[in-house]
């Protein structure tokens, strides 16, 4: 334990926190990261030892009170802001399929489809349906149910994508039904790959007159 963690420690200590030894402290700021600031109840259960809610809510308190004399206390308070910011998304995304998922196969979208896409209306609607089913961020389970679906059973580009392109295509869904909601579908359909223009569809450069 270096000089600084043994400050907080007695600091911590004088303030009537004497359980808090250097395992619960390195659990807690592991925990908090995982689970988020305020998710007292888990962080109790995962820390054990017959800690409850309240202990780790009033520890909680003065740790974050004195964040600025804690080792690494401004990388900690990135971290947390990053994953709040995180956090905040994820609930956006799930409010969003919470309003617009509802059948499996025949979700309706603003989306053009043309011969040159390999993605379908269906295949589209089975991507945000199971998004809606275990999260976004869950592309593993995602691209399984895919894989596994009778529907798709013989489409042989959906087996053959991988995360990324499954991560890929739902984010590409989200930003064309979060414009939908707002009433500004695009004029240019992002869903569609962007084509560079032929080179007789190029502007010709007028002949200088000799």
């Amino acid at each position: 334990m270096t000089e600084e963690e043994e400050k907080e420690k007695e600091s911590l200590l004088s303030t009537g926190f004497y359980k808090w030894k250097k395992r619960e402290y390195n659990l807690f700021i592991e925990l908090i990261k995982k689970y988020g600031k305020q998710n007292y109840a888990k962080i109790a259960e995962e820390i054990g030892n017959g800690f409850t809610a309240s202990d780790v809510e009033k520890y909680s308190n003065v740790f974050w009170g004195n964040i600025d004399k804690i080792e690494n206390g401004d990388k900690i308070a990135k971290l947390m802001e990053k994953k709040e910011k995180a956090d905040e998304n994820l609930k956006m995304i799930s409010k969003l399929l919470d309003e617009r998922v509802g059948s499996k196969y025949d979700m309706v979208l603003q989306v053009k489809y043309d011969r040159e896409c390999m993605y379908t209306p269906i295949v589209d609607s089975a991507l945000l349906y199971y998004c809606h089913v275990h999260g976004y961020g869950k592309w593993h389970l995602i691209k399984a149910e895919m894989i596994n679906d009778d529907k798709f059973i013989f489409n042989s580009y959906i087996k053959s994508r991988n995360i990324d392109d499954i991560k890929g295509r739902i984010d590409i869904l989200l930003k064309q039904i979060t414009k939908e909601k707002e009433g500004n579908p695009d004029k240019e359909d992002d869903t569609k790959p962007k084509k560079r223009k032929a080179e007789s569809e190029m502007p010709s450069k007028k002949k200088k007159l000799e």
